[in-house]
């Protein structure tokens, strides 16, 4: 993988910056971000991150039987992870902090406090 060969001169941050407010009264609501943050628990983020981008587009919430069985998560630990009131805090709080951070959309790219594109970040990449 292209990072893992940079990762002496390269840190990757990954950032959320869910579209909505995440509230535990309202368990439909950024599906894709506390999906992506109970992945995390099982070493799976990064599995769950592609799968997300592929799959989870516009309008349409991801199915979770369809990431369980894609990615290989615990279907059980998943559902009890998805429903807790810690991840939708902890999704609330990144979604605080990319409005701070002033993160417009995911993904997104930057350089120390600077914004870039998708292709300036991969020449950047590829320039180390």
């Amino acid at each position: 993988m292209l990072l893992a060969s940079r990762q002496q001169k390269l840190r990757l941050v990954r950032r959320y910056r869910p579209r909505t407010q995440c509230l535990p009264a309202s368990e439909g609501r950024c599906l894709t971000t506390r999906i992506a943050l109970c992945a995390d628990e099982q070493d799976r983020f990064w599995q769950a991150d592609r799968w997300l981008f592929a799959h989870a587009g516009g309008t349409e919430e991801p199915s979770v039987e369809d990431v369980v069985r894609d990615i290989g998560l615990d279907r059980e630990r998943l559902s009890a992870c998805l429903t807790r009131d810690a991840t939708f805090q902890r999704a609330a709080d990144e979604r605080k902090r990319a409005r701070q951070l002033r993160i417009l959309g995911t993904p997104y790219y930057a350089s120390g406090d600077r914004a870039l594109t998708a292709a300036a970040a991969a020449a950047l990449i590829d320039a180390l």
